[in-house]
């Protein structure tokens, strides 16, 4: 009967042992993961403190400069689209664009149809009728705003 005791006693300071280690194992499980969700704020621009970035092993270069207002697309080329009733559209890329847009009219001064809202540096314009004149302007629109609007493009459609 001793022996079943000292062995049950023995059992059950093996378990509280047990159950203080998975304790510490959990609160440095937690203490990982919340330095890993902080890292990945400051990687994602959530955190400018030069020295939390450091401690978690970043390099910084320098200090990311804003992008400011944007400029006009440049170069706007427009040429007949595949099907009938389209032209195909292209243009240098404006860095730090969020996203472009396009407009078309049957006349220089307009009045302007919205044809394009999209981040790629080309677009399609459809459903004109075709033989008919189109007059083309892109803007590149970023987080000051939108900029400019480029030089006027003309196409007669296909």
């Amino acid at each position: 009967m001793d022996t079943l005791e000292t062995k049950s006693t023995d059992y059950e300071a093996a378990v509280q042992a047990a159950k203080t280690v998975l304790t510490e194992r959990d609160t440095a499980r937690v203490a990982v993961e919340d330095s890993a969700r902080a890292l990945a704020s400051a990687s994602e621009g959530e955190t400018s403190d030069e020295a939390a970035l450091q401690s978690g092993g970043w390099h910084l270069r320098g200090v990311a400069a804003p992008v400011g207002p944007m400029t006009a697309p440049q170069n706007v080329n427009a040429s007949g689209g595949d099907m009938e009733g389209e032209i195909d559209l292209s243009w240098e890329p404006v860095f730090g664009r969020d996203t472009y847009l396009g407009e078309h009219g049957t006349s220089a001064t307009g009045p302007w149809t919205q044809f394009y809202v999209g981040k790629k540096s080309s677009a399609t314009a459809t459903g004109l009728t075709s033989g008919t004149g189109y007059w083309f302007r892109l803007r590149a629109v970023g987080a000051a705003g939108p900029g400019p609007w480029s030089d006027i493009t003309q196409k007669r459609a296909t």
